[in-house]
């Protein structure tokens, strides 16, 4: 047989092989998408700018990764979401990296157990009352269509709750990623919120950077950084302690991982999320031993006291400006002040849930009248910062009621599972339990339920304690003996 020959039937049949059934799914939902993919950015680069191919090289680059390694593309996601010039950029990402999600699972075939009934049952009321408030919105109470947008977007991030779900349960290890993917999150947020500090150039489009000012008792070199996704900083604080009292961290190491975090909380000036940090950090004592209870008590002690005094050596400053705007509270209630215009939204709220408590004012209503004392801030006849009063405006009492049914349901379902939870996993739901209060407790003066980001923090954590109260979720390992917690 000649050579040619040889190679021809060579050929022949690892072609044959190629478009064998079997590959013959991968070929068509991985490759021919690749292919056309980088055919068409070929197409782009002869064509269009620089600025442009590159942008659409890496929106490629992006979905190639949601698909490829699902877990770093979730990380991804938040971070061009927190990082988006504008909000709708941000939810034009979520809506593709939905889709893209929900294709992958369907591909890989993964399957996992259903969301835990008691939270699907409420799920699906809540999304049936976002549903009729929208038509209202629409039909009845006729409110601007811009308007419903803006107040609106935050219900398409609940979305992820099914789709987190079916990612972290269908994996043996789904809790361990999505832990890893809230630490990555914060300390992003982190590294975001001190380079803006450090220069004065904002880099978030949704927050502020901006001098605290002299009505608060500073000077105007004191500077403050305002962003979301403080929340993530404040579950990874209460993990990191939880690691290094359980001797998961070695204590030198988790301290200076936490010292880093708390540098965040520093530099966003923020009394209320100071506060129900450090009492989030207290909170697992109702939950441990009393043995691991005092020991948690004594490395608070000593940490906080080795640190005040080393900063009152080294940068005396810091503890200057943290007391200083601790007691500058005492300066608030007035008329003009960040609490008396609280006072002022809570009152216009509570008169417009007497007038309409079933149903509020819809998605994009306004609930109070146009003062033009807040001109420069033209949301102000549909912005609340108490974040009850936010939900329970737009979706009415039965609406609040519902989100926090789903809050009491996670949490609770959670804590009857503490007695059970495997050693490795003990941690992260001692975290979750802690968390809520304090998300709850900090909802009361800033809108976290009506926040994009938060409502992924919600909804991961929620998800997280999902996976200890259904059976299977979580790695069948034997629990060690009671003792040995």
């Amino acid at each position: 047989m000649s050579t040619l020959r040889q190679y021809s039937i060579g050929f022949s049949s690892a072609l044959g092989g190629l478009f064998t059934k079997a590959n013959f799914k991968s070929l068509l939902l991985f490759w021919l998408p690749v292919f056309l993919a980088s055919t068409f950015i070929g197409l782009c680069c002869v064509i269009l700018p620089w600025v442009l191919s590159a942008g659409l090289a890496a929106a490629v680059a992006y979905v190639a990764l949601l698909l490829i390694w699902p877990w770093v593309g979730f990380g991804a996601y938040v971070f061009v979401a927190l990082m988006a010039p504008d909000f709708k950029i941000a939810d034009f990402a979520t809506v593709v990296s939905m889709l893209i999600f929900i294709f992958g699972l369907w591909t890989r075939g993964k399957v996992a157990p259903p969301l835990p009934r008691k939270l699907r049952t409420v799920s699906l009321l809540f999304a049936a009352i976002v549903v009729l408030s929208f038509s209202l919105s629409v039909f009845y109470f006729h409110n601007k269509l811009p308007n419903i947008y803006r107040d609106g977007r935050v219900f398409l991030y609940w979305l992820w709750l099914p789709i987190l779900w079916r990612m972290t349960a269908s994996e043996a290890d789904g809790v361990h990623k999505l832990v890893r993917v809230l630490l990555v999150i914060a300390y992003s947020v982190v590294v975001l919120a001190v380079m803006q500090w450090v220069t004065g150039v904002q880099v978030v489009a949704v927050g502020l950077v901006a001098s605290l000012g002299t009505t608060s008792g500073f000077g105007e070199s004191v500077t403050r950084v305002q962003m979301p996704g403080f929340l993530f900083v404040s579950w990874a604080i209460i993990w990191l302690t939880l690691q290094v009292l359980y001797k998961r961290v070695n204590l030198l190491v988790g301290g200076a991982l936490i010292l880093v975090l708390l540098l965040g909380l520093y530099v966003n000036f923020g009394r209320g999320l100071w506060a129900w940090t450090f009492i989030g950090v207290l909170l697992p004592l109702f939950f441990i031993g009393g043995g691991r209870a005092i020991k948690l008590l004594a490395t608070i002690l000593v940490a906080g006291t080795l640190s005040i005094g080393t900063l009152a050596l080294v940068k005396p400053t810091v503890l200057e400006n943290v007391s200083e705007r601790l007691l500058s509270v005492k300066n608030e209630g007035g008329r003009r002040t960040s609490y008396g215009w609280r006072q002022l939204e809570n009152h216009e709220a509570m008169l417009t849930l007497q007038r309409t408590p079933l149903v509020g004012v819809g998605v994009g209503g306004e609930y109070r009248p146009w003062l033009h004392e807040l001109r420069l801030f033209y949301e102000h006849v549909r912005y609340l910062h108490n974040s009850y009063l936010f939900v329970a405006v737009k979706l009415g009492i039965p609406g609040l009621l519902c989100l926090l049914l789903l809050y009491w349901r996670a949490w609770y379902g959670a804590r009857k599972g503490l007695s059970e939870v495997v050693a490795e996993h003990r941690v992260t739901l001692l975290t979750c339990l802690s968390f809520f209060p304090i998300a709850m407790g900090i909802s009361m003066t800033q809108p976290e339920f009506m926040n994009t980001y938060s409502v992924l923090q919600f909804v991961a954590v929620i998800v997280l304690c999902a996976s200890f109260f259904v059976p299977g979720s979580t790695p069948a390992k034997p629990p060690r003996p009671r003792g040995a917690y």
